[in-house]
């Protein structure tokens, strides 16, 4: 997971100054952690982050527990943003902006989860966009190791056939 976070982050940097002509920036808020922000806030009050390296790892209280590769999604890096592109999708997925706000954050995936998915491990990892339509949920199922894209409307998934890790490493990094 590490290396896959690290190509991912590696393209998104250079997107953003290839696009921009700087590193990523968001908005600053109070949400994200310091050691991810890199400049003070502009004149419309971006600040350029950068991602960072886990310093701990403490699973919350889940229903379930985490396997092998979500403790590694969660447990590696802080960010601000994590968006690309892979195939014919777009994915959204919700930052890691802090280690105080990682446990509400896998909990209210898992609550998500369990609201769209009654009974299974599942987890809301953020939303997807596919041939423009932007009502797709990213997905993981934690029983099986697989993910896959979900759109409550009609309840229609369509699964990826790649690892976590291999979906973000080979995303084409948006902003």
């Amino acid at each position: 997971m590490k290396a896959a976070y690290e190509q991912y982050f590696q393209k998104q940097r250079q997107y953003c100054l290839e696009q921009y002509g700087s590193p990523p920036k968001v908005m600053r808020t109070d949400d994200i952690d310091p050691a991810l922000i890199r400049s003070a806030p502009d004149e419309d009050d971006e600040v350029v982050w950068a991602p960072a390296l886990r310093q701990e790892w403490q699973s919350p209280d889940l229903p379930f527990a985490l396997n092998a590769e979500m403790k590694l999604f969660y447990g590696t890096y802080l960010y601000a943003r994590l968006s690309g592109e892979y195939g014919d999708w777009r994915f959204y997925f919700d930052g890691l902006p802090s280690e105080g706000k990682i446990p509400a954050i896998i909990k209210r995936q898992s609550d998500d989860g369990r609201y769209y998915f009654p009974g299974r491990q599942v987890l809301v990892l953020g939303e997807a966009e596919n041939e423009g339509d932007d009502s797709w949920l990213i997905c993981y199922d934690n029983e099986s190791a697989a993910v896959f894209c979900y759109r409550p409307e009609d309840a229609a998934q369509k699964g990826l056939g790649l690892s976590l890790a291999e979906l973000i490493a080979a995303m084409e990094a948006l902003d």
